[in-house]
C-alpha cells in the first residue's frame, strides 16, 4: 500500500500546504500543536473539506479537486481512532466491537473477532461497559472496533494523549502488535518523539501547516541537521538489530556486526528489533577506553559534525549500515578533533537502553 497526499486550504487564520507520499507501514505525522497533523488526518478520512487537494491510497483516488473526485467518508474504508475513544455508553465492549460489522460491506477483517480480542488483550473487558473502563482500556476497544471494520488504512489521532505512563505503554504495545502481526498500514499522529521512534516507518515533520521534511524514519532520526526539529533532548538514532543471545539478565543485540547489551527481554535468538538511542546518551572517545563500567563500546566512523545554534555539536557516526548520533559540547568536539572519516568510539551505558526502546519486528 502507498499513500499520496497533496493538500492546500485555509481554515481561519491557519493555512495548510502539504505534499508527501509514503510506502506501506506506519506513517507518523509529527509536529507541535497547530502544525496541521489533525487537519491532514481528517482530510484523508474525508472528515475535513479542503479547497484544493489530491489523496491516493493504494492506487485509489479518494480526492482530486481538479478532476472532481471526492469519495464519501463511509466509502473510503478508513478506520479512525480519535483522542477520545467515543464508545457507545449503552453497549458493553462486545457490542461495541461487533458494531463494526455494520460497515463491512462484504469485506473480511484482517483479523477475526477472537484474534482481535487476543491481540489487544480485551478478553477480560468483553462484558464491561465504557463507564467501567480505564482510559487505556477504552482506547484498546476503540482500536479493536476500527480494526474489525476491515479498514485498508487506520488513522490514529494522538491516541495516547492524556494517558499515564502505564496506560501509554499498554497502548503502544498494542499498536506495535497491530503494525507487525496484522500488517495494517497506519497513519499515526503525535507530538511525542518516543512514540514516533517506536512506531514510524515513514516520518513526516510538520510545522505551521507545511512539510519541513519527510522520508524513512530511521534516516530522519540519524540526520544531525534535523535534530532541532525533534528537540535536542530527544534527538537520537533509530537502529535495526537482531537478538544474538540471552544470558542471565542480559540480552545482546547485533547491530551492523556490533554487539549492544541491554536488560533481559523476552525475545528468542534471531528476533528482529528496533532500538532508539538518544544522542545525549552517547559518549565519544578517540581511543578505545579501558577500565569502564560501560559494556557497550562501539567502534564507529565520524560521518558529519554539525554545530547547533545553541553552541552544542551533533555528530553523525557510521556503524556499518546503521547511523548513531552523539551530542557533545563544541569544546569537546575541538579537543577530540572530530571530523569526517575519523574513528571514534561510542560509549553507551547499559542503563541508557531501557526495554521500552526495543520493539519486536517481523
Amino acid at each position: 500500500m502507498s499513500v499520496e497526499v497533496d493538500l492546500k486550504g485555509s481554515f481561519g487564520d491557519f493555512t495548510l500546504d502539504v505534499s508527501f507520499d509514503a510506502p506501506s507501514g506506519c506513517i507518523s505525522l509529527f509536529g507541535r500543536s497547530g502544525a496541521g497533523k489533525t487537519t491532514i488526518a481528517q482530510s484523508i478520512a474525508g472528515l475535513r473539506k479542503v479547497k484544493q487537494g489530491r489523496i491516493v491510497v493504494d492506487g485509489d483516488v479518494l480526492l482530486d479537486t481538479t478532476g472532481g473526485a471526492n469519495t464519501a467518508p463511509h466509502q473510503r474504508n478508513i478506520g479512525v481512532v480519535f483522542q477520545e475513544a467515543r464508545l457507545f455508553p449503552h453497549y458493553d465492549v462486545t457490542a461495541n466491537l461487533n458494531f463494526a460489522s455494520r460497515f463491512l460491506g462484504g469485506r473480511t477483517p484482517q483479523l477475526s473477532f477472537d484474534e482481535t480480542v487476543d491481540l489487544l488483550d480485551l478478553q477480560p473487558l468483553l462484558k464491561r461497559r465504557p463507564r467501567d473502563l480505564s482510559g487505556g482500556e477504552k482506547q484498546r476497544v476503540a482500536i479493536g472496533r476500527a480494526l474489525l471494520s476491515a479498514p485498508r488504512l487506520l488513522v490514529l489521532d494522538e491516541p495516547l494523549t492524556g494517558l499515564d505512563g502505564a496506560r501509554r505503554e499498554q497502548i503502544l504495545q498494542a499498536l506495535e502488535r497491530l503494525r507487525d502481526r496484522a500488517a495494517l498500514p497506519m497513519i499515526h499522529i503525535s507530538h511525542s518523539v518516543s512514540e514516533v521512534a517506536l512506531l514510524a516507518d515513514t516520518l513526516v515533520l510538520l510545522a505551521n501547516g507545511s512539510v519541513e521534511h519527510s522520508g524513512a524514519a530511521r534516516d530522519i532520526f540519524a540526520n544531525p541537521d534535523l535534530a532541532g526539529m525533534l528537540g535536542a533532548e530527544e534527538a537520537g538514532a533509530v537502529l535495526n538489530g537482531t537478538v544474538s543471545r540471552n544470558d542471565n539478565a542480559v540480552t545482546a543485540i547485533d547491530v551492523g556486526g556490533h554487539e549492544l547489551q541491554l536488560g533481559k527481554m523476552d525475545a528468542p535468538h534471531g528476533t528482529k528489533v528496533r532500538l532508539r538511542i538518544k544522542a545525549s546518551d552517547v559518549i565519544l572517545a578517540t581511543a578505545k577506553p579501558t577500565g569502564l563500567s560501560a559494556q557497550n563500546i562501539l567502534s564507529t566512523v565520524v560521518d558529519q559534525v554539525i554545530e547547533r545554534p545553541d553552541g552544542e555539536v551533533m555528530v553523525s557516526l557510521r556503524l556499518g549500515d546503521e547511523r548513531l548520533l552523539a551530542r557533545v559540547t563544541k569544546r569537546a568536539a575541538v579537543a577530540l578533533e572530530l571530523k569526517p572519516d575519523t574513528v571514534a568510539y561510542a560509549i553507551i551505558k547499559f542503563t541508557s537502553l531501557p526495554r521500552a526502546y526495543v520493539v519486536e519486528r517481523d
